[in-house]
Parts: C-alpha cells; sequence; structure tokens
C-alpha cells in the first residue's frame, strides 16, 4: 500500500513471504540434519558405502510423491473454477465470499489437523504391525471431529456476522456481510462431515493408499465444480456455490470410507 502497487503489490508481497519461509525452512532443516548423530557406527559404515544416488528410492519417493502433486494441482484448479463462477456475480458476492472464505479457511484447521495428526499415527501404527490401534485411533478421531464440529458450527451460526464484520466495514457493508454470514451458515452445518472425509483419508495417506485419496480428492472437488455450475442456475443462484461445498466433501467421504471398509490399505507396502 505504501509504494501505491495495488493488487500488484499483494501478489509480491505473497511472494516474498513465501519465499522466505521457504528458505528459512530448507536452511533450518540443513542445520537439523548437520546436528544428528548417528547412534550406531554400522548406520554410518553402511551410509558411507552406498551409492549416493539410490534408483529404488527416488522410485519409492515419486510413487508417493507425484499422485499427492497431482492431488494438490487438483485442489488448486477447482478453486480457481469455482473463484471463477463466483466472479460473475458482481462484487457484493465476490466480497462477501472472500470474507467467509478466509474465516472459512481458519475454522476447518483444526479438523484438518486431526486428520494429519491420524495420517501419522496410521503410518506409525502400519510400521509397528499393529493394524488393530488403527481402528481405534480411527473412532477416537472421528468423534473429536465431531466435536470440534459442533463447536465451530455454534460460533459461525451465533456470531458469524461478527466476524465477517472483521473483514469488512459493516456501517457500509451491510449486504456483504449478509452473503458472508449466508455462507457460513450453509457450510458449517456440514463441518462434521468435513471431518469425518479427512480423516478417514489420512487414514489412506497414512497406510500408503495415495492413489485412492488422489481419488477421494478428485471426486471432492469434480463434484463441487459441477455442482456449482449446475445449482447456480436454480433459484438458489449464487448460494448454489455454497451448497456445492458440502456435496463435494459428501462423495469424498463416502469413496473414502467404502475404501476404509474394505481394509484393502492394511495390504499396501510403501518400500
Amino acid at each position: 500500500k505504501q509504494y501505491s502497487m495495488g493488487i500488484e503489490g499483494v501478489a509480491w508481497a505473497t511472494f516474498i513471504a513465501q519465499g522466505i519461509s521457504a528458505l528459512v525452512s530448507f536452511l533450518w532443516l540443513l542445520l537439523t540434519l548437520k546436528k544428528m548423530e548417528r547412534k550406531e557406527e554400522k548406520v554410518e559404515e553402511e551410509r558411507k558405502k552406498r551409492i549416493y544416488f539410490d534408483k529404488d528410492m527416488l522410485k519409492d519417493m515419486c510413487r508417493i510423491a507425484i499422485p499427492s502433486s497431482i492431488q494438490q494441482s487438483i485442489v488448486s484448479i477447482g478453486f480457481l473454477f469455482v473463484q471463477a463462477l463466483v466472479n460473475s456475480y458482481g462484487t457484493v458476492i465476490v466480497a462477501g465470499y472472500t470474507a467467509a472464505t478466509k474465516i472459512d479457511n481458519i475454522a476447518i484447521l483444526p479438523m484438518a489437523n486431526v486428520g494429519n495428526a491420524v495420517s501419522t499415527f496410521t503410518a506409525q501404527n502400519m510400521g509397528a504391525r499393529k493394524p488393530e490401534r488403527i481402528s481405534r485411533g480411527y473412532g477416537a478421531a472421528i468423534a473429536m471431529v465431531a466435536c470440534i464440529g459442533i463447536v465451530i458450527l455454534l460460533l459461525l451460526y451465533l456470531w458469524g456476522d461478527v466476524f465477517i464484520g472483521a473483514f469488512v466495514d459493516s456501517k457500509t457493508q451491510k449486504k456483504v456481510i449478509d452473503v458472508g454470514v449466508d455462507y457460513l451458515r450453509t457450510v458449517s452445518v456440514w463441518y462434521m462431515l468435513m471431518g469425518f472425509m479427512n480423516v478417514t483419508n489420512g487414514v489412506l495417506r497414512g497406510s500408503g493408499d495415495i492413489r485412492l485419496f488422489m481419488v477421494t480428492t478428485l471426486a471432492n472437488f469434480s463434484v463441487r465444480v459441477m455442482m456449482a455450475h449446475v445449482l447456480t442456475k436454480t433459484p438458489l443462484e449464487a448460494r448454489g456455490i455454497w451448497w456445492s461445498i458440502p456435496i463435494g466433501w459428501g462423495v469424498g467421504f463416502i469413496i473414502a470410507r467404502i475404501r476404509y471398509r474394505t481394509g484393502k490399505w492394511k495390504e499396501i507396502t510403501l518400500i
């Protein structure tokens, strides 16, 4: 703002901030690796004997990383299509949607983190060959996201206007706030469903069933984009975009849950 660069300035600020963050993280990783001590001399001797470039290890890494990269690309492309549809409804809808999604992104973090924890928990128990513990952990995580979802629902349903007001002027932009509140009240009702999907996907990720995880993500965002275009042509209009989100979550959860119930994820071997 100080240099009057407008939107371009915001883009550059984002690029610089993320670049610095990536650089600091990379340097910290290098520093941490240097400090790590080998507890067994055999490990050190074996490391020196091994070839620096390991083709088999590269294949294993690519088998995990490529589907994950594709999944991230799918997410970004899905958001682009939805944002383009939102933009067609004018500045009031865009402003309300933008403010609401900022709050939405914060609100879903606890449930997303539970999913990440389940992924780590699953990987550890798969490595220890104790898959029976995963089922108990899965049940506990489902209960946890259900409780978190209810709390967040109450907060956003009762004080959604207050949260939206933190991003826009409540005195002059009441229509924008109304749009944002409507979005939050529509989507927050289904946060538990999103939590269930994240937890189930966490089991698939942790077990190494990356391809199925990618399929659930593709289905989620494909259905979301498709339903957004369909529902906006109904009397719901822009609100159809809000409703497309839980529909996508539902499809993603059903696919992930079916895979979980088959137990085939227990048979995956990464190495």
